[in-house]
């Protein structure tokens, strides 16, 4: 009778491992989710892209993009320790961004009626000085006229201050410095025209 108990707990250890496996593989088969590719944009999102493309041939052109790929926080924002401001640049996409081969943003491009929380979003960009172009997907894009609007902005954001007349730009003096703030003065005289 005892040579019975080991053949027996053997068989019973056997059959409980096999219906665990059996019964992991089922939990994971019911997690498992079936998908299928889906085109990556619409019909009127496909051909804003492709005039942009078009008209941009010298620029990288990248669809829905978040804005965590191209603003970074700075400031007393970024040295929150909790991700506010990561999940607030994660929860907003632009539909399109242009951006020089250098992959500095040049503008970005919303399609009108695609966002309805975009002046939370479009005040972001405002801040970090990125222009925003807004287009109707149901209307067919002027490309000679975004590659001339697009040209435009970048002679504007390579203008410097120095190089504009009547703009000091000098430091601006500390609040005990009374001399400096004398010679800021007169310079700043000097430079503005009297009428």
């Amino acid at each position: 009778m005892e040579t019975l108990y080991i053949p027996v707990t053997v068989i019973v250890l056997l059959a409980a491992i096999v219906w665990y496996r059996l019964r992991v593989r089922s939990r994971f088969r019911r997690q498992t989710i079936r998908v299928r590719p889906s085109p990556v944009m619409d019909e009127s999102t496909a051909h804003a892209y492709l005039s942009l493309v078009r008209a941009l041939p010298d620029h990288l052109v990248f669809p829905s993009v978040s804005y965590s790929a191209f603003l970074r926080p700075h400031g007393d924002k970024a040295r929150q320790t909790d991700g506010d401001v990561d999940a607030l640049l994660h929860a907003h996409v632009i539909d399109f961004l242009i951006c020089r081969p250098t992959t500095e943003a040049v503008a970005a491009v919303r399609l009108q009626g695609q966002d309805a929380s975009a002046t939370e979003a479009e005040a972001l960009l405002r801040e970090a000085a990125i222009p925003v172009l807004r287009y109707d997907p149901k209307r067919p894009m002027d490309e000679m006229e975004l590659a001339e609007t697009v040209r435009d902005l970048e002679s504007l954001s390579t203008v410097r201050l120095e190089d504009v007349p009547g703009i000091a730009t000098t430091p601006a003096p500390k609040d005990g410095d009374r001399r400096a703030r004398r010679r800021a003065t007169a310079a700043r005289d000097r430079q503005e025209p009297r009428l």
